[in-house]
């Protein structure tokens, strides 16, 4: 399609179609997210699969992780370091579904020092 057509009328198989401009419908499919968002403060574009309260949810010594069910039949996993920083999203390893975990985040902090783990910050390395 050249540039030329952009706005014009395009019959394909007997039916009229109007070709718009490519950023009229970026912005057009922008509005609709904004508009669809249920939190629209969150940042976040779609919605979790499930909230999940961290009680339902059952401890893996092998993967060091908070597990839950996911429909795929694999699980969603979150580690008690991620719950310890605030992370609230379990993520299925396999699909692309999340749940949010539903916890109170100062069960899960230092009890020494009563304040969040910062992230481990790398150090940098040297090249030669």
């Amino acid at each position: 399609m050249s540039a030329k057509q952009v706005g014009k009328q395009v019959t394909r198989r007997n039916f009229p179609i109007r070709v718009l401009d490519l950023s009229i419908q970026v912005r057009a499919f922008a509005r609709f997210q904004e508009l669809t968002n249920p939190n629209p403060n969150s940042g976040a574009k779609t919605m979790s699969y499930d909230d999940v309260e961290i009680e339902d949810m059952e401890w893996n010594n092998e993967l060091q992780a908070y597990t839950y069910p996911c429909p795929c039949g694999d699980l969603f996993q979150i580690t008690k370091e991620d719950l310890k920083l605030g992370e609230e999203i379990a993520r299925c390893p396999s699909c692309s579904l999340y749940i949010t975990v539903v916890y109170n985040v100062e069960d899960f902090l230092d009890k020494k020092s009563n304040k969040p783990i910062e992230p481990s910050k790398q150090q940098p390395i040297t090249v030669a």
